[in-house]
C-alpha cells in the first residue's frame, strides 16, 4: 500500500512539475498554444474565398464575326474567367502574359464562322500557364463549358432549320445530360479540402516543438535532477507518464477548442460523431507525445529543437499525403510516411469528418495510431532511462572527483605535520 501510494505521489509531483514548468515557458506557451491558432486563423483568411474566380485572360479574335463574338460572350459570361483584354495579335498578348496582367489566352481561328456554318470542325485554341494549377483549372474548365455550350446552340439550330421542334433539337443535340454531384466538398473549395488535413498536422507539429523545447530547457538548465530524491531517482515508466499525461491535458483543452469551437466558427465541415472523433484522435495525439518526449531527450539546447523540427515540417507535410495523394508517392515512400502519426490521422480523420464516416470505417487507421503509441512509448521509456544513466553517471564522476579533492586535501595536511615535527 504505501509503495502504491509513493508511486502516486511521484507521478503527481511529475505531473504538477510539467504542468508549472510548462505554464511558466512563454515561448513553449506560444508555440502549443498561440502558433495553432494563429496559422489556423491566417490560413483560414488566405483561403476564405475558397474557390479563385474571374481570372484575367485575353482573347485574339481573329475572324470578328457575330458567331466568334457570341462564343467570346458565352466565354466572359463564365464566373470563373473574365475576358480582360481582346489583343490583335498574340505577341501582344504575350507581353500581357508576361506582365502578369493575364494568366491564359484563347484564340479564335479566322475560319472559325464559315467552319461552323459548313459543318467543319473549327479549331480553338487554349493557352493556359500550367505553372499555376487553380488558374489553369478554371481557364479550362471556362473554356471547355463555353464551347460544349456552343457546339449545343449549333447543332440544335441545324436540327431547328430542318424542322425540328426546338426540345428535341436540343436533345438530338446533347443526348446525354451530364449531372455532377459534388461529394463532400459541393463548393469545390480549396480551404474545405486543405484545411480539414493541415489542421491535424499544426497539432503534431506545435506539440512536437513544445515538447522538444521543454526537454532541451529541462536538459541545458539540469532540472533532471528533480527526479533523483534521497539518492534514488524516479522510475523511467513513471516520468513518461506522468509527462504525457500533463501534455495530453494539455493538448486535449487545445483539440476541444480548435476542433469543438473554433473549427466549426470557421464553416469546416463537421459530418462525423463527437464520441467517434474523441477515440481517434486519442491513440493519435499519444502517439505524437510518445514520440515527441523521445526525441527530446537528444536535445540539449530548447534552441536546437525549435531549428530541427521545424525543418521537418516541410518533409511531414509532404509524407502525409495532402500536398500530392500517398497513392501516387513511390511503395518506400509512402511505408516511411506510415511510421509518421499524422499520416494514419488525417486519412482518418478525414473519412470520419469530412466524409462522415464512422469508427468502423476507419479501424485500420485507429489501430495502426495505437501501434505506433505502443512503439513510441517504448522508445520514449528507452530514452529517458538512457537520460537517467547519464545522469548517473555524471553525478559519479563529481562525487569521485570531489572525494579524489578531499583525499589529496587530507594527505596535504598529514605531509605539512609530519614535515612540522622535530627529527630525533
Amino acid at each position: 500500500m504505501n509503495r502504491s501510494i509513493g508511486a502516486i505521489n511521484r507521478y503527481l509531483y511529475v505531473v504538477r512539475n510539467e504542468l508549472r514548468t510548462m505554464v511558466c515557458d512563454g515561448g513553449v506557451m506560444l508555440i502549443m498554444f498561440g502558433a495553432i491558432f494563429i496559422y489556423s486563423t491566417l490560413y483560414s483568411l488566405v483561403y476564405r474565398n475558397e474557390v479563385v474566380r474571374a481570372v484575367p485572360i485575353a482573347v485574339i479574335d481573329y475572324d470578328g464575326t457575330a458567331a466568334s463574338r457570341a462564343f467570346i460572350r458565352d466565354l466572359d459570361a463564365s464566373p470563373n474567367v473574365v475576358v480582360a483584354y481582346e489583343p490583335t495579335d498574340m505577341e501582344s498578348a504575350r507581353e500581357l502574359f508576361y506582365c502578369r496582367d493575364i494568366y491564359g489566352v484563347v484564340v479564335v481561328p479566322r475560319d472559325y464562322s464559315k467552319s461552323v456554318s459548313s459543318g467543319e470542325q473549327a479549331v480553338v485554341s487554349i493557352y493556359a500557364d500550367a505553372s499555376y494549377f487553380l488558374m489553369y483549372k478554371q481557364l479550362f474548365s471556362a473554356a471547355a463549358s463555353a464551347i460544349t455550350y456552343n457546339n449545343i446552340k449549333i447543332e440544335s439550330a441545324k436540327f431547328m432549320a430542318a424542322g425540328m421542334d426546338r426540345r428535341s433539337a436540343v436533345a438530338l443535340a446533347d443526348p446525354v445530360e451530364v449531372k455532377t454531384t459534388k461529394l463532400y466538398n459541393r463548393v469545390e473549395g480549396y480551404a474545405t479540402f486543405v484545411m480539414p488535413a493541415i489542421m491535424v498536422l499544426i497539432l503534431q507539429q506545435t506539440l512536437l516543438i513544445g515538447i522538444g523545447m521543454m526537454g532541451g530547457t529541462m536538459t541545458e538548465k539540469g532540472r533532471w535532477r528533480c527526479y533523483v530524491r534521497e539518492g534514488r531517482r524516479f522510475s523511467s515508466s513513471l516520468v513518461l507518464i506522468g509527462k504525457a499525461s500533463a501534455y495530453l491535458f494539455f493538448a486535449a483543452t487545445i483539440g476541444l477548442l480548435v476542433y469543438g469551437i473554433y473549427y466549426k466558427l470557421l464553416g469546416y465541415p463537421w459530418r462525423g460523431n463527437d464520441f467517434d472523433t474523441v477515440l481517434f484522435m486519442l491513440p493519435y495525439l499519444l502517439s505524437v507525445i510518445f514520440l515527441g518526449l523521445g526525441i527530446s531527450m537528444s536535445f540539449r539546447y530548447r534552441e536546437t529543437a525549435i531549428v530541427t523540427l521545424v525543418a521537418w515540417s516541410v518533409p511531414f507535410l509532404l509524407l502525409s499525403g495532402v500536398s500530392f495523394p500517398m497513392e501516387g508517392m513511390p511503395s518506400w515512400l509512402y511505408s516511411v510516411g506510415q511510421i509518421l502519426p499524422s499520416s494514419s490521422a488525417i486519412t482518418g480523420y478525414i473519412r470520419l469528418n469530412v466524409m462522415g464516416a464512422s469508427l468502423g470505417d476507419v479501424m485500420p487507421e485507429y489501430l495502426w495510431l495505437w501501434v505506433l503509441t505502443i512503439v513510441y512509448f517504448c522508445f520514449a521509456v528507452l530514452m529517458i532511462h538512457l537520460k537517467f544513466r547519464r545522469l548517473d553517471e555524471s553525478v559519479c564522476c563529481v562525487d569521485n572527483k570531489r572525494n579524489g579533492d578531499a583525499e589529496v586535501k587530507s594527505l596535504s595536511a598529514t605531509d605539512a605535520e609530519s614535515e612540522s615535527e622535530p627529527v630525533l
